[in-house]
Formats: C-alpha cells, structure tokens, sequence
C-alpha cells in the first residue's frame, strides 16, 4: 500500500495530514478529534480528553479504527525531545493502552 501511495504522488506535497492520507489509502470516512486548548471552556467542535480516551481506547478494543496522531508546528523543540517526537510529524497508533495504575499510553509507530 506504502508503494503504492508513494507512487501516485502522497507525502510529495506540503501540508500532507495523516487523516487525510488513511482516508485516500482506505477509502474509510475520516473523524478528526480536536482537543480544546482551555479545559474551562471546551467549544462545540472539541473533544474533552476524557472523552476523546474513552472513544480511542473501546474503538482500538474492538479494532474498529486506525489510529494516527500528529504533532503541532508550535510544540517546543525541548518539549518535543522531552516526549521523544518531532514536531510538524505523524505518528500511526499500534495500541491504545490503560495500565493497571491508571498510567494511559499511546504505542506510537514512525
């Protein structure tokens, strides 16, 4: 699939967003999740974490989704080395996981 992708043209042009690219890969109808950027103040068109968690994790439990995420332009290099990603990139999500002490983690694939 990568191959062919590549082929027609995908990750040649600027401004590339993974949900765009599963969406042309699979033919699947993309949802977006955009968390809020004030937790006191969510608008109608975002996610409260605990929601966007709660739909990831019974969504990947029941593989009913592919998952990706990307990073922000503006996330700081320190906090970008601090978390082991690269800013303006995305990642594929191989598992959503809930740890025994309430740890959540996201298994990230380059």
């Amino acid at each position: 699939m990568r191959l062919v992708f590549l082929i027609g043209g995908g990750y040649g042009f600027p401004g590339s967003n993974s949900g765009i690219d599963l969406s042309a890969l699979t033919g699947w109808i993309l949802e977006r999740i955009v968390f809020p950027d004030n937790l006191d103040k969510i608008l109608d068109f975002e996610t409260p974490p605990e929601r966007a968690w709660e739909r990831l994790y019974s969504a990947n439990t029941y593989g009913d989704c592919l998952i990706t995420i990307a990073t922000t332009w503006n996330l700081s290099q320190n906090k970008a080395e601090e978390l082991g990603l690269v800013t303006g990139h995305a990642y594929a999500v191989l598992n959503v996981i809930h740890c025994l002490d309430g740890t959540r983690l996201l298994q990230l694939k380059n």
